[in-house]
């Protein structure tokens, strides 16, 4: 039984790869995946410094009506470093996404972008306005500092729950890197479920830490001019927007209601079983309301 059960799953999720492999966008060789067929929708995963590998398996139940694109960004996963030193910047960030839709001959871009990514939309999206369709914003991190104590104080209070003690010993003695370890602790204490922590596929390429040097030194160049409160700017946003939250994330809810408040033409949903990660901890539900959103006649 369960290997009918484990079969089925595989039918179910295996989705075509129509191209997997570099595309030269602004003078850089990114890494690219294009996966499932339909309507197009360009995915930009969080970070700063995370690459596609925990969000692309987790998506494949969208990829049955829509074709995905992933993409590792500049000085991460295994895209290029660039040699000049501030060649990571957010404005290059944001103008390769650009570059994705000129590469890729889309002439309005549909953009699911989650947690830090999402900033990188809307800024995209009030730089390039007419190349946006839609936006599906996931988990968006805020738009300003007003939320910072609220993350900090809902982190340290699961990191110190009975129930997570246990599953926070056993990760903290696994033979992985200390960063893994941080960085897992750190997603785990944002899950509804914790025990989901294990379904984040975290990678490391070998070149990681000098990626990490050279992206960090970019957006640092230009950290102030983008770490401004943007709300009151973001009704520029005429284009329609999915905001989801999942209700266990340390991002309190007000950060997204906030968001599609001041966004005007958006939709926010709720998952009530998930935290940062929906699309992980309630795949189907997460793949029903982006696929009925794009696939939606304005």
């Amino acid at each position: 039984m369960l290997f009918v059960v484990l079969l089925y799953t595989a039918r179910t999720t295996a989705q075509k790869v129509s191209f997997e492999g570099f595309k030269k966008v602004n003078g850089v060789n990114l890494y690219c995946k294009v996966v499932g067929e339909g309507t197009p929708i360009l995915v930009v995963h969080g970070g700063p410094g995370m690459n596609m590998e925990y969000i692309e398996p987790h998506l494949l139940l969208l990829a049955k009506k829509n074709k995905l694109i992933f993409f590792d960004p500049r000085s991460t996963g295994r895209s290029d470093i660039p040699a000049d030193t501030t060649a990571t910047k957010h404005q290059n960030l944001i103008d390769d996404i650009e570059g994705l839709r000129k590469v890729f001959g889309i002439k309005k871009l549909n953009i699911l972008a989650h947690s830090w990514g999402a900033k990188l939309a809307v800024y995209y999206a009030l730089r390039y306005p007419s190349a946006v369709n839609k936006l599906i914003l996931s988990d968006a991190v805020p738009l300003n500092h007003d939320y910072d104590s609220l993350q900090a104080a809902y982190s340290n209070n699961r990191s110190v729950a009975p129930e997570l003690k246990d599953k926070k010993f056993e990760i903290m003695n696994r033979h992985i890197t200390v960063i893994e370890i941080k960085q897992r602790l750190a997603f785990m204490y944002s899950m509804y479920d914790y025990n989901n922590i294990d379904k984040i596929n975290i990678t490391y390429p070998e070149n990681y830490g000098d990626a990490q040097i050279a992206l960090f030194r970019g957006l640092t160049a230009d950290y102030r001019k983008y770490d401004n409160d943007i709300y009151p700017v973001i009704n520029r946003i005429k284009q329609p927007v999915l905001v989801l939250h999942g209700d266990a994330d340390a991002t309190p809810v007000a950060a997204s209601v906030k968001l599609a408040e001041s966004l005007g033409n958006a939709t926010l949903i709720r998952f009530d079983k998930s935290g940062h990660f929906p699309f992980i901890e309630e795949p189907q539900h997460f793949a029903d309301e982006v696929s009925n959103f794009i696939n939606a006649k304005k």
